[in-house]
C-alpha cells in the first residue's frame, strides 16, 4: 500500500556506527538531542516509527546500558543488527549494503526511510517540522548539515545544555546556530564564495551575513527522508526523476529545522588545503557528474542558517549575489554537457574551440541566454573546408567569440525536441530550416546537431 493510502504514516530510522568516537557521539549527543520533547516524542505522536541500529557486538554491549538508548526504546521499537568488525575495512560498501537492506525493508512496509548519521546534533523542534511536512503530504524531503568542530562544540553544548532526567538534551535552534557559528568547521568556512581555499568537492556555496549567520545554496543533495520505490535514485544516490513539486520539501530556515554535523578538526582537510578560488568551469564539470533533475530546484532556494538577528537588507544582498553566481554556474554546467557531447560525436575542432572559449575567455560568465538550444555544431570537415584554424586566446576578442558561437546556436521552443523541416532562429537572428536531424544528440534540455558549414564571424 502506498503511503498516501495509509491511515497512519510510518518511518524507519536507520543508523550505522562502530568505534568509540561514533558510538559516543551517538549516545552522548545525537540521541539526547533527538529525545528533546519537540523532536522524536512529538514525531511519534502522529507517526509510527521504528529504529534500526547497525553496529558491532562490542559497541552494542556498551549501547544497551546507556540511558538515552533505553529512553529511545520506550518511544518506538528498536532493533540492533550486528555486523563483524572485519566489515569495517570497506566502510563505503558496508554503508551501501546496509542502506539498501534498510530501504528495502521500509519499502516493504510502505514506510519512509531516514538514513541518520550518528554524529549529528539536533535542535529542539526539528522533528516537529518533519512531522508537519509528512502530514502535509511531502514525500521527498531535503536538508543539509553545517559542519562544526566536534572537539570544541560538544563540551560547550554539554556544559550549557546538560541532559534532563529523561535523558533529553534540549537545545533551541537559535542557541544551537549561535554555537555552530562560533565553532564552525574550517571545511564549512571554505565554502564561502570569496574563499581562497574553496573545496575540491563543491557541493555548496555560502555567503556570510553579518551579525547573524550565512546564506547557503546547495548544488546537489541526497534525500533526507523519502518514500522508497516512489523516487528512484541514480548511482550517486541522488533523485533520478523529479517528483511533483507539491511533494518536495527543502528545509531552508535554521530557526525551524536544524541539525549540525559534529566533525573532527582534521576531517577532510585535503578538500581545502590547496589554494583554490571558486571556478565556475570546475564546478560545472563536477555538477554534471553529480547530476539530478532535482539540482536546479534545490540550487535555486535560499537556505538561511542564522539566529534571527540579521538585517533583511544583508540577507537580500547575499541572495542577489547567490542568484548571479548560480546563473554563471548553470551556464558553465550546460556548456560542459555540450562539450562532452561534441567529444562523444568526434567533433574535435568544435570541442577545442568551445573549451578554449570557456577557459580563456570565460564564456559562461558572459552568456546571457537561458532558453533550451539546438547547437549547430560544425564537423571537423567543415572547419577544414573553411580553413578556420584559430582558437580563443590567439587574438580573437571575447565579443567575436560570442558572436561566432551565437551564430551556431538557435532557440528551440520545446526542451530537447527538434524535428525535420523545423524552422529555428539563431541567436544572431538568422532563420534556418533543419534537415537530416537523425544524427542529433540530446544533452539534457539542449540538442547538438552536426552541420557541414561554418557561419562567418
Amino acid at each position: 500500500m502506498s503511503i498516501a493510502g495509509r491511515s497512519r504514516l510510518h518511518c524507519v530510522f536507520t543508523t550505522v556506527f562502530w568505534g568509540d568516537w561514533h558510538r559516543d557521539m551517538f549516545l552522548d549527543v545525537n540521541l539526547p538531542t533527538l529525545l528533546a520533547a519537540d523532536n522524536l516524542p512529538a514525531l511519534t505522536g502522529d507517526v509510527s516509527c521504528e529504529y534500526l541500529i547497525y553496529t558491532t557486538s562490542k559497541d552494542a554491549a556498551r549501547m544497551v546500558r546507556n540511558g538515552a538508548y533505553q529512553r529511545l526504546r520506550s518511544l518506538m521499537p528498536v532493533e540492533i543488527k550486528l555486523f563483524k568488525p572485519s566489515k569495517t575495512k570497506h566502510p563505503v560498501n558496508l554503508h551501501m549494503d546496509i542502506w539498501r537492506i534498510a530501504t528495502e525493508r521500509a519499502q516493504s512496509r510502505g514506510a519512509f526511510i531516514l538514513l541518520m548519521p550518528p554524529d549529528v546534533c539536533w535542535a529542539n523542534g526539528s522533528f516537529t517540522q518533519l512531522r508537519n511536512a509528512l502530514v502535509a503530504g511531502k514525500r521527498a524531503i531535503f536538508m543539509t548539515y553545517p559542519r562544526v568542530v566536534s572537539e570544541t562544540i560538544v563540551p560547550a553544548m554539554q556544559e550549557r545544555f546538560p541532559r534532563k532526567a529523561d535523558e533529553a538534551m534540549i537545545i533551541p535552534a537559535p542557541e544551537m546556530m549561535a554555537l555552530a557559528i562560533t565553532h564552525i568547521h574550517p571545511l564549512m568556512a571554505a565554502y564561502q564564495r570569496s574563499a581562497s581555499h574553496f573545496p575540491i568537492h563543491p557541493e555548496m556555496v555560502l555567503w556570510p551575513v553579518a551579525d547573524d549567520g550565512f546564506l547557503l545554496r546547495l548544488l546537489a543533495r541526497e534525500l533526507f527522508c523519502f518514500e522508497p520505490g516512489g523516487y528512484p535514485l541514480n548511482a550517486q544516490a541522488l533523485l533520478a526523476r523529479m517528483p511533483p513539486l507539491d511533494e518536495v520539501c527543502v528545509f531552508g530556515d535554521a530557526r525551524e529545522f536544524l541539525g549540525i554535523s559534529l566533525t573532527p578538526l582534521w576531517k577532510d582537510m585535503e578538500w581545502y588545503l590547496a589554494p583554490n578560488r571558486l571556478d565556475p568551469l570546475f564546478i560545472g564539470r563536477w555538477w554534471v557528474i553529480y547530476d539530478s533533475p532535482a539540482n536546479d530546484h534545490i540550487s535555486a532556494l535560499n537556505l538561511r542558517f542564522g539566529c534571527g538577528n540579521g538585517d533583511d537588507q544583508a540577507w537580500w544582498r547575499a541572495e542577489q549575489s547567490a542568484d548571479v553566481l548560480m546563473t554563471h554556474l548553470r551556464s558553465a554546467r550546460e556548456f560542459c554537457r555540450i562539450l562532452e557531447t561534441l567529444v562523444r560525436m568526434n567533433h574535435t575542432r568544435a570541442a577545442a574551440f568551445l573549451a578554449s572559449a570557456l577557459r580563456v575567455q570565460g564564456l559562461a560568465r558572459r552568456w546571457p541566454h537561458r532558453e533550451p538550444f539546438v547547437v549547430l555544431a560544425p564537423t571537423d570537415e567543415a572547419f577544414e573546408r573553411a580553413g578556420f584554424e584559430r582558437l580563443p586566446g590567439d587574438g580573437i576578442s571575447a565579443a567575436q567569440i560570442r558572436k561566432m558561437i551565437e551564430a551556431h546556436v538557435a532557440k528551440i521552443p520545446t526542451p530537447g525536441v527538434i524535428a525535420e523541416d523545423q524552422t529555428v532562429t539563431t541567436l544572431t537572428g538568422r532563420k534556418l530550416r533543419l534537415s537530416k536531424t537523425a544524427a542529433a544528440e540530446r544533452c539534457r534540455d539542449n540538442v547538438v546537431l552536426p552541420v557541414q558549414a561554418i557561419e562567418p564571424i
